[in-house]
């Protein structure tokens, strides 16, 4: 464990051959190991699933599950697609993973399930599977990598409770059957669960190890950041206001219907469900980034029903999305370039010619309002940490003083002392009167920040239920459709 830059990637990289170290001793039951390379890494028997989303985006689920792998083909030349859907039908289902066709291109799969399927690449040859139709198949891996440690860098960070539970009861099948797992995640919960004993690193240093046994997710806290974070979710230092800021008018697009609420100036409303429920949808019909069939779209007393996010970003409304790599940043530009990309126009002479000192002073401002730890804003996207990237995600949308901020799981693979960081952010911005609309599969995140949630399941809006005194148990039962006990806090519609 350990806070965003604290080396834990850059170690996994360094197990994985991606990085040769200036120094290092490892050994692998006993025996000296030189890993020099990914196939020198996979010779030894590790395997590894990342936290980012290491995938081909235009071919099928199933190529991404064998890739590294020869194909099953005839005479060696044309390859027999039946057979490899078949096989990836396979590998999933004894992950316990079903409702992913492997036909589907691997860029239309949300980025939950393009995670389940990075996670199965990471068993396919294993004899985990157990089954020689699949493992047959996968002769061709190369000789001498039967798999004896796993390494997982966030791998539930996109996951639902029900799809991170899978993952769990595999991983009591790999430790049962003598295999060693490296489990890196900032939910301190997850560790509890699943781990025997804690590695803390801080600033590229091992500062403890532990047993669960002998710490407290106080003293992890402690460990990792080097300050005590006395509480996660600060309390709410303005209240908001009655003035209805966002007005949404029973809306239906392709892929959701129903969704009505309101926003008022300064509020936190949250969107819950699972996975597949349409909250992430509804953000996206709010951005303009999918057409409304039906309904309208209110803001400020103002009907604007945007046509496209570059719409919605004139009109105020500021979005930050669930996958920052794939869906938000620009990765091999500087953090200023990514701060300031939708803002072009206001750095701009004549919008032909940008306005570099303004821009600079723009994101260095910016930078420091989110609290971002990088050499400079000229730094490279790439080279910054999941929470840092995560807080120029931010200032992005920060930097277009908006009206109305949508967040799209936005405290995803950062650790606790980010989140907490995070957290004021959104309670700053909330207090400046700034409507907010929160999605997010942390449940206790949900509560601790919002003021309101609206439930959907089925791509549609099925109740509302105000947090005070709201419960976790409580707010699942609500997602997964079990009203009967609605209390006079829940209006369902």
């Amino acid at each position: 464990m350990g806070e965003n830059g604290a080396g834990k990637s850059t170690l996994i990289r360094i197990l994985a051959g991606v990085i040769v170290p200036d120094h290092a001793a490892i050994s692998i039951n006993g025996q000296p190991a030189v890993i020099h390379s990914p196939q020198a890494a996979f010779g030894y028997g590790l395997r590894f699933i990342h936290q980012e989303l290491h995938s081909v985006r235009q071919v099928s689920a199933a190529e991404n599950i064998f890739l590294g792998q020869r194909y099953p083909t005839r005479l060696g030349i044309q390859v027999r697609w039946r057979v490899l859907f078949q096989q990836a039908e396979m590998v999933l289902a004894h992950l316990g993973i079903t409702h992913i066709d492997p036909r589907r291109v691997m860029g239309s799969l949300s980025p939950g399930d393009q995670m389940l399927i990075t996670i199965a690449r990471a068993f396919v040859g294993d004899d985990l599977l157990n089954d020689a139709f699949v493992n047959d198949a996968m002769s061709a891996a190369p000789t001498g990598s039967a798999a004896r440690i796993y390494v997982m860098d966030e791998p539930t960070a996109a996951l639902t409770g029900a799809e991170a539970g899978q993952l769990f009861r595999v991983i009591e099948r790999l430790c049962a059957r003598g295999c060693g797992v490296l489990y890196v995640s900032h939910r301190i919960d997850e560790i509890f669960a699943v781990a025997a004993r804690i590695t803390v690193m801080r600033d590229g240093r091992v500062v403890d190890t532990t047993t669960v046994q002998q710490v407290t997710p106080a003293d992890l806290i402690v460990k990792m950041t080097g300050r005590d974070v006395q509480q996660l979710y600060p309390p709410r230092t303005q209240p908001f206001t009655d003035a209805v800021l966002l007005d949404i008018r029973d809306i239906e697009t392709e892929r959701v219907r129903d969704v009505m609420f309101q926003v008022r100036a300064g509020e936190i409303v949250g969107l819950a469900g699972l996975n597949g429920a349409g909250r992430t949808e509804v953000l996206r019909a709010l951005m303009g980034a999918d057409r409304l069939k039906r309904g309208e779209i209110w803001l400020e007393g103002e009907r604007i029903d945007p046509l496209s996010p570059s719409k919605a970003w004139e009109k105020g409304i500021a979005f930050v999305p669930e996958e920052r790599r794939t869906q938000a940043l620009v990765l091999p530009r500087s953090a200023a370039d990514n701060i300031t990309l939708p803002h072009l126009n206001r750095f701009s002479y004549g919008r032909a010619v940008l306005a570099h000192r303004r821009e600079r002073q723009t994101s260095r401002a910016i930078g420091d309002r989110v609290r971002l730890k990088a050499r400079s804003p000229a730094q490279v996207v790439r080279e910054l940490s999941g929470g840092n990237q995560q807080k120029v995600v931010f200032g992005r949308a920060l930097a277009a003083a908006p009206r109305m901020l949508l967040l799209d799981e936005p405290t995803r693979g950062v650790d606790v002392g980010a989140k907490a960081d995070l957290y004021q952010l959104i309670h700053e911005i909330s207090g400046r009167g700034v409507g907010i609309v929160l999605v997010s599969s942390d449940l206790a995140e949900l509560i601790g920040l919002a003021d309101r949630i609206v439930i959907m399941r089925g791509g549609a809006q099925i109740a509302q239920v105000d947090t005070p005194g709201l419960s976790q148990e409580y707010l699942l039962t609500l997602c997964y459709g079990n009203t009967a006990d609605v209390g006079s806090s829940t209006r369902v519609v």
